[in-house]
C-alpha cells in the first residue's frame, strides 16, 4: 500500500489504483492516520531536502496545491491533501523559527489534524468509522465532515442528509452534530437515525438507544428524548413534534436495502426515489402530488416501483432518455 500511496502523491496512480487507495483509507481510522502521515512525509522529502530559507513556506504550499490539482480520486482526498499541506507548511515555519525542522518530524506529524469529508451521491450508500470508533451509515445524497482526530472537550461533526449513527460513549466529550437550518444534536453514547437533508423543510430524529438533546436555532433546548421516540422539527418555524414509534423499519430500513413508503404523498415518494435511484422524475400534472402511497420494496428497480403506482391507478408514466415523465392516471 505504501508504494501505491507514493504513486498517488506523485500523480502516477491509475484510476483503479486510486480507487483501491480510497477504499483502503475508508476502512479504518488507523488507515486514515497512516495516510495523513505519508502525505506529510512526502511533502517533507519532496520539498525540504537541503532547504531552510523563509521563501520555502510559499513554495511548499504552491507545490502541494499543484500536486493536489493532478489528483482526481475524490473530494475527500483533495481536501485532506490540501489541508495536510497547509498544516505541514505552518508547522515547518514554526520549526524553521527554532532552527530544528529536520529533527522534529514527529512534532510536525503530531500537529496534523486534517478535516475529513465524505459524501454519497444519489443512488449510493456507505458506512464510515469516526476517530472515536463511532460508526455512521450514510444514505444517498448525504455529507459528513469531521476532524481526523477529536480534540478538546467535544466531538464536533457537520452533517446533512440521512444517517444512522452508532455513537461511542464518552461522558467527557459529548458529540455535537451541526445540521442544516441551525439545529444541533448533542449525544454521548447512543444509536439514532437522523434525517436532515438541507433542501427539506423538516428534519427528524428517531432514537433507538441512549439519550439525545437537541438545541434549536433560536437557542431553546429539547431534552430527554427517549428510545423509540421520533422527533420531527419544522426547520422554518422550529416547531417540534415527538411521537412514540413501535415499528422502526420504515425509518431505519434503508440501511438494510429497504425502500419504504409509509403513507407518504407522491411528492415525498418522488423525492425519495430521486435520492434512492439517482433518477430524474418530472411531474407533468401537479394534481397527483397529494395522492398517497404505502408500499415496501427491496431490490426492485425504479421502473418496477413506477409500474406498481401505475397498476394501482395512481399515475401514468413514460421514460425518455433516462427521465421519467409522470402524469395523472388516464382511464
Amino acid at each position: 500500500m505504501e508504494e501505491l500511496i507514493i504513486k498517488y502523491l506523485k500523480g502516477e496512480a491509475s484510476k483503479n489504483e486510486m480507487l483501491e487507495i480510497e477504499a483502503w483509507v475508508k476502512e479504518s481510522v488507523e488507515n486514515r492516520k497512516l495516510f495523513a502521515k505519508k502525505v506529510n512525509l512526502y511533502a517533507i522529502s519532496a520539498n525540504l531536502e537541503g532547504k531552510a530559507d523563509m521563501c520555502d513556506l510559499d513554495k511548499i504550499v504552491k507545490a502541494i496545491r499543484r500536486l493536489d490539482r493532478r489528483r482526481s480520486v475524490t473530494r475527500y482526498f483533495a481536501a485532506a491533501a490540501l489541508a495536510t499541506g497547509l498544516i505541514v507548511g505552518a508547522a515547518l515555519y514554526t520549526s524553521y523559527k527554532i532552527g530544528s525542522y529536520k529533527n522534529d518530524v514527529e512534532y510536525i506529524l503530531a500537529q496534523s489534524n486534517t478535516n475529513l469529508e465524505y459524501s454519497t451521491p444519489y443512488g449510493v450508500k456507505s458506512k464510515i468509522s469516526l476517530p472515536d470508533n463511532s460508526v455512521v451509515w450514510l444514505n444517498s445524497g448525504s455529507r459528513i465532515s469531521f476532524p481526523s482526530k477529536f480534540a478538546g472537550n467535544e466531538r464536533l461533526i457537520s452533517f446533512s442528509g440521512e444517517g444512522f449513527f452508532d455513537v461511542a460513549k464518552d461522558s467527557l466529550r459529548p458529540m455535537k452534530i451541526n445540521t442544516p437550518g441551525g439545529v444541533t444534536v448533542n449525544v454521548l453514547g447512543t444509536k439514532f437515525n437522523l434525517d436532515t437533508y438541507a433542501e427539506d423543510r423538516s428534519m427528524s430524529l428517531l432514537l433507538l438507544s441512549g439519550r439525545v438533546n437537541i438545541r434549536m436555532k433560536n437557542g431553546s433546548l429539547i431534552e430527554n428524548i427517549k428510545p423509540s421516540e421520533k422527533i420531527v422539527i419544522n426547520k422554518i418555524d422550529t416547531k417540534a413534534k415527538i411521537n412514540s414509534v413501535k415499528d422502526t423499519l420504515p425509518t431505519t430500513g434503508w440501511r438494510d436495502g429497504w425502500l419504504i413508503f409509509d403513507d407518504l404523498t407522491l411528492s415525498e415518494v418522488f423525492v425519495k426515489m430521486k435520492r434512492w435511484y439517482g433518477i430524474t422524475i418530472k411531474v407533468e400534472d401537479n394534481s397527483i402530488l397529494e395522492k398517497r402511497l404505502s408500499a415496501k420494496f427491496r431490490e426492485e428497480s425504479a421502473s418496477q416501483v413506477l409500474d406498481l403506482m401505475r397498476k394501482t391507478q395512481l399515475i401514468n408514466y413514460t421514460i425518455v432518455d433516462s427521465i421519467a415523465y409522470v402524469k395523472n392516471y388516464s382511464w
